[in-house]
C-alpha cells in the first residue's frame, strides 16, 4: 500500500509500504528513495512519534493514504547537503549556504489520564493515556484493543455513567474530559444476521472493507475489498477465482479462516464477525467439524 510522506524541505511524496513493514522498514526506504540517513529521521502519525522497535505498519494504525509527517535533525540535513554538494561542484568553487535549519513541530499537547469502567473491570478502573485533541471515536478504538469490543458497540458516558453518552465525532476537550475523569464503557447487543433481511439495500451493507489475507506461516499476502456486509463464502469465492487467474496457492485438501484467533463462519457476513479495515485474515489447512 502507499502512504504519503510530508516534510518542510520540499513538496510530500509517497512510499510502498507493507503491512508488516516497521518504522525501522519506512525509514530504510526514505533513505534509498530520499538520502536521508535513518538516524536524521524522526516520523509523526497523528501526532506521536513513531519509535524504531518492531511495531509493524499494522500495529501502529496506519493504513492507505496514510499521511506520515517526517522531521529531519538540522545537524545530519546539514551534513547529506555538504556530502551531495561535495560530489556534485568541483573542488576549486565554494559551496553555496545551507537553507535555514527546518524548525521541529510543535510540542505535543499534554496527555491526560482517563480512567474507565467495563463491565469486565467492574471492580478496578483501566486507566488510559489520551491527548485532549483525540476524539471520542480514538478513545472506543483503544478501549477496543483491549476489550475486543467493537466500536459500533460501545457506548462511552461521562462522569462515570452518570453522564450523557459521548459522540464519536467530538474530541475529548470538548466533551470536558480532564486528567483522572472518569468514563462508563458499556457495550450494546451484538447484531445478529437475522436482524438485517438479505437484500434489505441498507448502506451499511455496501460498506467496503479493505482486508489483507494471508497464507499459512504468511509466505503470500493478498490484499482484498469485501463489503461488510457479504458472508464469508463470497472471500472463497474469490480466492477460488484469484487462484485460477493468477495461480494464488489455496491447500488442496481444504481450508478454513481464523480472524483474531477465532474460527470464521462461511454463511456469516464479515460484519458479524466485526471485521475492522485493514484486519487481517489467516488461511489453514483442513476442516473444521462441529459436534452434533
Amino acid at each position: 500500500m502507499d502512504v504519503f510522506v510530508e516534510t518542510k524541505r520540499g513538496p510530500p511524496f509517497s512510499i510502498e509500504v507493507g503491512y508488516y513493514d516497521t518504522v525501522l522498514n519506512i525509514k530504510e526506504k526514505i533513505h534509498k528513495y530520499q538520502g536521508i540517513p535513518v538516524p536524521a529521521q524522526t516520523l509523526f502519525f497523528n501526532g506521536h512519534i513513531l519509535h524504531d522497535d518492531h511495531h509493524d505498519v499494522e500495529r501502529c494504525g496506519i493504513l492507505q493514504d496514510s499521511r506520515i509527517f517526517l522531521h529531519v535533525s538540522p545537524d545530519a540535513a546539514a551534513a547529506a547537503e555538504s556530502d551531495h554538494r561535495s560530489n556534485t561542484t568541483p573542488h576549486h568553487h565554494h559551496p553555496a549556504p545551507l537553507p535555514p535549519p527546518t524548525p521541529p513541530p510543535p510540542p505535543a499537547t499534554s496527555k491526560i489520564l482517563i480512567k474507565i469502567k467495563t463491565p469486565r473491570t467492574a471492580s478496578h478502573h483501566l486507566s488510559l493515556e489520551m491527548d485532549p485533541n483525540d476524539t471520542v471515536l480514538a478513545l472506543k478504538e483503544k478501549i477496543q484493543e483491549i476489550e475486543s469490543v467493537h466500536v459500533s458497540r460501545l457506548v462511552l458516558q461521562s462522569n462515570g455513567g452518570g453522564g450523557p453518552e459521548l459522540q464519536d465525532h467530538r474530541t475529548l476537550r470538548d466533551c470536558d474530559i480532564t486528567n483522572n475523569s472518569e468514563i462508563s464503557a458499556t457495550a450494546r447487543p451484538a447484531a445478529t444476521t437475522a436482524s438485517v433481511p438479505t437484500g434489505s439495500g441498507s448502506s451499511g451493507s455496501n460498506k467496503k472493507l479493505k482486508l489483507l489475507v494471508v497464507t499459512k506461516c504468511a509466505t503470500k499476502k493478498l490484499p482484498v475489498e469485501v463489503n461488510a456486509g457479504d458472508n464469508v463464502s463470497e472471500l472463497r469465492k474469490e480466492l477460488q477465482r484469484l487462484h485460477q487467474k493468477m495461480n494464488f496457492p489455496l491447500p488442496q485438501e481444504g481450508y478454513f479462516f481464523i480472524y483474531k484467533q477465532n474460527v470464521m463462519e462461511d454463511e456469516q457476513s464479515f460484519r458479524w464477525h466485526q471485521c475492522g479495515q485493514g484486519d487481517t485474515i489467516e488461511i489453514f489447512n483442513g476442516s473444521v467439524t462441529g459436534g452434533s
